[in-house]
């Protein structure tokens, strides 16, 4: 009697699967032996219909072969890739992220399908899924100067992509390597830690902003760098500001975007410096609910670099020319791309710290997770430390060199 036997080999959509195992006669460096075989199923009639067939097979012939097509055992891997964006999805994954990876897919098989020579339109089979696969893709995107720390993200992406397809099943994808650094390239040396700007560097772009304003109509430039120094809010959290979501009585600001689901989710409430209050209440006045940048703001969504990044970079490259500020605290020489935005958190994070304020506060008020069990789960910083903190901010000196009291001036470091 041939060896049959099976076993449970966990659930799919609630379906149980099961692991055949047999052991055949098969040819192996020029012997005949006998080499053990498996394949899975899912459900009790698939198992007993499959152990019949290997059963039969092995008593008449000695070996089992799937009577599926052979077009059948290999799978088209842009189809395990579409499967594995909706697996991540379904996992609450960040739908910015699922975009990227989405963008990243795209771009792994249109470059694979030149690395291995096939039509645009042909499929990529699952077998053709490799190491060298990787590596050969990668050349290819160093060949168009794409940035190694974006080829380290989109390796991992890929990698994992892979490890979902083999660990479904997916017909023909190959076992993918235990140790992630096989797969991927040499990790990018992380960026240095960039120079924080003081206060009056900011302020020194705030006054820049107003007068860059000035005859342009309703621009908002201004008052998004002013909210920036005051909150260290991200440049995508103070565009989604609403009206409504500014509390003039009390001084507070509800963060109605943030970079991870969580943090949307979540919806925190921070107290701002009542000196950020009087500053933007005549647009809240004027304005009312809705976005309270407009200018800025295209369906909820900010319209692009041309309209913020780009005129704030212009104002840092002039300060710095005029000698208001430094260039690396917005240019660090160590990274690829400027942070004009960044720095305006990066000032408020520092600023604050100098001004004794604890990094529990710090981290609440930017929207940081706690470092420490307790700050997670059981001492959460205080509203009136949070209070406490904002109002050590100091006021925008929007006057600068031109005011005839010396006081109104926070010199530089």
């Amino acid at each position: 009697m041939a060896s049959l036997s099976y076993g449970k080999a966990g659930k799919v959509e609630g379906r149980q699967k099961y692991k055949v195992r047999w052991r055949e006669w098969a040819t192996v460096d020029g012997e005949r032996k006998r080499v053990a075989r498996s394949a899975t199923v899912v459900g009790e009639a698939a198992r007993d219909e499959l152990m019949v067939a290997v059963r039969r097979a092995l008593d008449t012939l000695g070996y089992y072969e799937p009577e599926a097509r052979p077009e059948e055992q290999v799978c088209d891997l842009e189809h395990a890739a579409a499967a594995w964006l909706r697996w991540k999805a379904g996992q609450g994954v960040a739908a910015t992220t699922i975009v990227k990876s989405a963008s990243v897919m795209r771009t792994f098989f249109r470059d694979a399908r030149e690395v291995l020579k096939l039509k645009q339109d042909a499929v990529v089979p699952g077998n053709a899924m490799s190491i060298d696969l990787m590596a050969r893709v990668r050349l290819v995107w160093q060949a168009r100067g794409l940035a190694p720390s974006t080829s380290y993200l989109s390796s991992g992406a890929i990698l994992d992509m892979w490890r979902y397809a083999y660990d479904e099943e997916w017909p023909g994808v190959p076992k993918p390597p235990l140790l992630s650094k096989r797969a991927l390239p040499r990790c990018p040396p992380a960026s240095g830690a960039a120079t924080p700007p003081t206060w009056a560097e900011c302020d020194a772009i705030c006054r820049r902003a107003r007068d860059h304003a000035q005859g342009r109509g309703a621009d908002d430039l201004p008052h998004v760098a002013a909210t920036m120094r005051y909150t260290g809010l991200r440049i995508c959290q103070v565009l989604g500001v609403h009206g409504e979501d500014i509390d003039l009585a009390h001084g507070t600001l509800r963060v109605r975007v943030g970079k991870s689901a969580a943090e949307k989710e979540e919806q925190r409430v921070i107290p701002v410096s009542w000196h950020l209050v009087e500053y933007l209440q005549p647009l809240i006045d004027a304005r009312g609910t809705g976005p309270l940048f407009p200018t800025l703001v295209r369906g909820g969504r900010p319209k692009g670099r041309a309209n913020s990044e780009e005129p704030m970079g212009m104002l840092w490259e002039r300060a710095t020319a005029d000698g208001e500020v430094r260039r690396e605290v917005w240019a660090p020489p160590n990274r690829r791309h400027t942070r004009p935005h960044h720095a305006f958190r990066a000032a408020f994070m520092d600023g604050l710290e100098r001004l004794g304020v604890r990094d529990p506060v710090i981290d609440r008020l930017v929207g940081h997770r706690p470092a420490t069990v307790r700050g997670k789960s059981y001492v959460p910083p205080r509203e009136d430390e949070l209070r406490a903190a904002v109002d050590l901010i100091p006021p925008i000196d929007w006057l600068g060199a031109e005011a005839d009291d010396a006081d109104n001036v926070i010199p530089l470091r």
